[in-house]
């Protein structure tokens, strides 16, 4: 921070001009006491993603795996494509995912009843039950971590992270 000359009285404070004090005040209104935003919601983010990849061990689950299966349970029949989309990954890692949840007997391929030559996937009843045993086991590892704060303090953490998740738009 730059200031302007010391004051006529001699002693050593300084002053700032208007254009660095409004900008050291900008700068403070983004501020937290602590560790910067982004690297708290980082070091939230990394925690619950090794506990989710953790809880996963039990079934032999990648976290892909676990992901692509809780889509293809929901969805109820994709081609691997618009599962790709959908895991944000590239068709071909798409593949490898569905490969490995067929071996596993939790997903099989079907034909395409709108194109021969495609196939979908779909859960079978064993990739549904896993999939609801990996959401409660995802759940009760989540409700550990937030444990620490108040029902009220959960609700305003969700309000927040919605809006930063959104932009402060509409959730896509």
């Amino acid at each position: 921070m730059h200031s302007s000359r010391l004051p006529r009285d001699g002693s050593q404070e300084t002053r700032e001009s208007p254009r660095t004090r409004a900008t050291h005040e900008t700068h403070q209104t983004h501020r937290t006491d602590g560790p910067p935003l982004d690297d708290l919601l980082l070091s939230v983010s990394r925690r619950l993603r090794r506990q989710w990849a953790d809880g996963l061990a039990p079934w032999g689950l990648s976290p892909h795996q676990g992901r692509a299966l809780r889509v293809v349970t929901t969805d109820g029949s994709l081609r691997v494509g618009d599962l790709a989309e959908a895991l944000r990954i590239a068709p071909r890692s798409a593949t490898e995912v569905v490969d490995g949840l067929v071996e596993l007997g939790l997903l099989v391929r079907t034909a395409d009843p709108d194109d021969r030559r495609a196939t979908r996937v779909v859960a079978t009843d064993e990739g549904r039950r896993v999939n609801a045993e990996v959401l409660a086991a995802r759940t009760a590892r989540a409700d550990e971590v937030f444990s620490v704060l108040s029902p009220v303090e959960r609700s305003v953490l969700a309000r927040l992270l919605s809006t930063l998740a959104t932009g402060g738009g509409p959730a896509d």
